[in-house]
């Protein structure tokens, strides 16, 4: 996938010595932090990464108790035999590859005006304690930063790659299922696409679909490609409690779930629940609003389960709680100031990042969109060196957006994540 990056692309030079020492300084950061991390914290199985590692030792570890999962990462485990500490590894290095390909992007755009955002992101505790766990986030990271660099260089075969990409991304995780149509907007508004364009861009993620439906079908009799995103609306139609801890809720609402027992009355169950929300139109409408700015605000998953509340340092103290909310704020004021036509390129990831608020939402969902962040930052920085004259009102615009978000999220996600397993 990096290979892209050697080519000439819209008169860009090929990679130079500078974007290689970018990369290599970034990724072996990452990876001392990464380690520095692993070796000093517990890294005992949380939530889903309990299922994940125990797949891998069940006679079929694709069946459907409780959900049927997108097959990816499950094979990773099967392929690592359900060891946490080779899973730790391979996904540790998934997200250092995030890390220089991002690097790579970013240099190759800007030049050295990445190191300001990068340098930020490379220090997050959140990017670092999520960096090694069981969980899709760290390859959906390393799949947006190729994205995005696929859709801001567009070299030969593009729309291939893009199309690869996005059927990798949604064998990961359902909610990458935006990625491609959003991908395709984004090639809309910058090139004329032809009909074999279309059939590499849409094909290899409506393949992967409708394979995963079959065989869950000849295998299960679920007609689908997997069916956590069902028990997601029951999630999101059952949420009208906004006092209950999260661990409660979604535990009597898995307790249901296992309940009906068969597939069919689970989806009866699922769609009768999601029936409801368009009874109560305002309330989905502010409940999104609220899983939204909780996404974007400060953490709730890292302090509060993995980390249970330490602050031991000030690197802690200081950059976990609203480090990550002040990056994105900061991004987002950056392309309010840059205009669309210059990160069409961050479209699928912040698009896919509203998809995945629309039902259950937990901070650790928003690290796909980070590096993406970082870009789209970067490029702001860029112009503000230009441009010193709109420079200060951008860095104001900036740092306001992001501490809004910081506090507007600490101050509406009254539900923590504390305890959920």
């Amino acid at each position: 996938m990096g290979a892209f990056l050697l080519l000439e692309c819209k008169g860009r030079t090929p990679i130079s010595t500078f974007v290689v020492a970018t990369a290599i300084a970034a990724t072996v950061v990452a990876l001392l932090l990464q380690r520095l991390f692993i070796s000093r914290y517990s890294n005992h199985p949380v939530g889903d990464e309990s299922e994940y590692l125990e797949r891998a030792v069940r006679a079929d570890p694709f069946d459907p108790t409780p959900f049927v999962r997108m097959p990816l990462l499950i094979a990773i485990s099967v392929l690592l035999r359900g060891n946490q500490r080779r899973m730790a590894l391979a996904m540790s290095l998934a997200s250092a590859t995030g890390v220089a390909i991002t690097a790579t992007v970013g240099a190759t755009a800007q030049g050295f005006w990445i190191w300001a955002p990068l340098t930020l992101w490379l220090l997050l505790p959140e990017r670092v304690a999520l960096s090694h766990r069981v969980w899709p986030e760290s390859v959906l990271t390393s799949l947006a930063a190729v994205l995005a660099g696929l859709l801001l260089f567009q070299p030969p075969y593009a729309t291939a790659l893009i199309g690869l990409v996005g059927a990798i991304a949604v064998a990961t995780r359902i909610d990458a299922i935006a990625w491609t149509p959003l991908a395709s907007i984004a090639l809309i508004a910058t090139a004329s696409l032809t009909a074999v364009d279309w059939v590499v861009l849409v094909g290899p993620t409506i393949t992967v679909l409708v394979l995963l439906s079959v065989r869950n079908w000849l295998c299960y009799r679920i007609p689908l490609p997997e069916t956590t995103f069902l028990f997601n609306l029951l999630v999101m139609a059952n949420d009208k409690d906004t006092i209950r801890p999260l661990s409660t809720h979604l535990t009597q609402t898995l307790t249901a779930w296992i309940s009906e027992g068969t597939f069919t009355q689970q989806a009866s169950l699922a769609l009768r629940s999601a029936a409801r929300l368009v009874t109560s139109p305002w309330a989905t409408l502010t409940g999104f609003g609220r899983r939204l700015l909780s996404l974007l605000g400060h953490d709730t998953f890292v302090g509060e389960i993995l980390l249970n509340d330490r602050r031991d340092t000030p690197w802690l103290r200081i950059l976990l709680p609203f480090g990550a909310s002040v990056l994105l704020g900061s991004a987002i004021a950056g392309a309010l100031w840059l205009g669309p036509n210059h990160f069409w390129y961050a479209l699928p990831a912040a698009g896919a990042t509203l998809t995945t608020s629309a039902v259950h939402t937990r901070t650790r969902f928003r690290q796909p969109l980070v590096p993406v962040a970082v870009l789209v930052l970067a490029d702001a920085c860029a112009r503000a060196g230009t441009d010193p004259a709109e420079s200060v009102l951008a860095l104001l615009l900036a740092c306001s957006l992001g501490s809004a978000l910081a506090i507007l999220g600490t101050r509406l996600a009254p539900r923590g994540e504390r305890d959920l397993s």
